[in-house]
């Protein structure tokens, strides 16, 4: 593609994050030929809102603790760009009026397989924020129907392009950590702890629309940064729990605004058989009173480890990460990782995924790579509906889809 002209649909907490990815790359000079052409919000104050600085109603504040990518400070294309984006309430209206090539999807899921295949349909390439879609069967369905149409599909899977996941993924290709053997991750009791509406996004704790909860909204990311840090999932097993029926929002007097039912898990642990003969073992929730628990990515390998952002290789000092990376990495891998110098995970997926439209390619989060993420996380919710150790390969072949069925059903998926 000669020229990129973008549409952004859903302008809610997350577009922040991505719209500060399009400044830095500005400021590298690597937006030429790349226009935002229009911005989309059903509520369409929220879409003027990062139109022009000073212009227009003031941005929603983010929601979550400190440094999470929906807690992005606010910026305005027009820090980056001359042309002004139109604005629209109706995706619909600017798919068919904005003369627009690619879809940036930013809304919430249950909205990606309808708003997803109306863009492919139409010809334009797609970029969709994590999870890909629903169900597996509709995360298949905009993977096949791209491929018909001859448009690139990707997925904002921003955990892959974050150091510690590349010189992770890089440390065990070069051998420095042996073969893979073991996986290990912990996280409770944290911020949305112990009963939080997550995101204050009351979806989030729906089935219909959110599929499930911690099993997909996060494992989705972890999935995938296990998928390649220790190869591909073979099996899983898994708990999802809910441990508790009702999700608040409270003032900070501590009275109750909103509340919701909810009917998703919040507490998941699970075990994974890799196709390496590795083994992985997982406990995340939103829930916990009291104690908070914070295991970072452990990797064990045959000749070492990576806890957090240390690298402890057999017989060496132990190291930080970047700086062995630094240290033992080739310039062309630098370069590839973290062009320019670039580290931030929205930034990079950004840049890949223009240049797989520039080149004709797909990018490394490509829509199947979503699809096998996503496939992961409905394989614990299926092991845990059949009471067995659930293969991936029957997910995403959807011959176990006992529990996605009823969504998919209810979509018309």
């Amino acid at each position: 593609m000669d020229r990129i002209n973008i549409g952004i649909v859903g302008c809610g907490h997350i577009t922040a994050a991505h719209l500060n990815g399009f400044k830095e790359l500005s400021g590298h000079g690597l937006l030429e030929d790349v226009t935002i052409k229009a911005l989309c919000d059903r509520e369409r104050w929220k879409a003027d809102s990062f139109v022009q600085k000073g212009v227009g109603p003031e941005q929603q504040k983010g929601v979550g603790p400190e440094g999470d990518p929906m807690q992005a400070p606010p910026v305005w294309v027009s820090e980056f760009q001359e042309a002004s984006p139109e604005v629209y309430s109706d995706a619909a209206e600017m798919y068919a009026k904005a003369g627009i090539d690619t879809v940036w999807l930013c809304t919430s899921v249950h909205t990606h397989h309808s708003l997803g295949l109306a863009a492919i349909e139409a010809g334009m390439h797609l970029l969709i924020e994590k999870p890909i879609a629903l169900t597996v069967k509709a995360g298949l369905k905009l993977v096949e129907a791209a491929r018909r149409k001859g448009v690139t599909v990707g997925v904002a899977e921003c955990v892959r392009y974050l150091p510690e996941a590349r010189i992770a993924h890089w440390a065990f290709d070069q051998g420095y950590l042996g073969r893979p053997q073991f996986s290990l991750y912990a996280a409770m009791g944290g911020y949305w702890a112990p009963d939080k509406i997550v995101a204050g996004t009351s979806w989030r704790h729906s089935k219909m629309m959110a599929a499930g909860g911690v099993s997909v909204d996060w494992m989705v990311h972890f999935f995938h940064y296990l998928r390649y840090v220790m190869g591909e999932v073979e099996a899983v097993n898994g708990i999802p729990l809910v441990t508790e029926p009702t999700r608040v929002i409270r003032n900070a007097n501590g009275t109750i605004l909103n509340q919701v039912r909810n009917e998703v898990d919040d507490t998941l642990t699970c075990s994974i058989q890799y196709e390496n003969g590795a083994a992985g073992s997982v406990l995340v929730s939103w829930a916990g009173h009291g104690t908070e628990v914070n295991v970072p990515p452990i990797f064990y390998g045959s000749k070492g480890s990576i806890d957090g952002d240390q690298i402890v290789i057999d017989g060496r000092v132990p190291q930080p990460m970047w700086e062995f990376f630094q240290e033992n990495a080739e310039p062309n891998t630098k370069e590839q990782f973290f062009p320019r110098g670039i580290t931030n995970g929205f930034t990079l997926e950004i840049l890949d995924f223009l240049n797989a439209l520039k080149t004709g390619g797909q990018m490394e989060t490509s829509g199947e790579q979503g699809v096998r993420d996503l496939s992961c996380c409905f394989s614990v919710l299926e092991a845990a509906l059949q009471g067995r150790t659930m293969p991936v390969h029957e997910v995403y072949s959807q011959k176990a889809a006992s529990y996605e069925k009823n969504i998919n059903e209810n979509w018309n998926i």
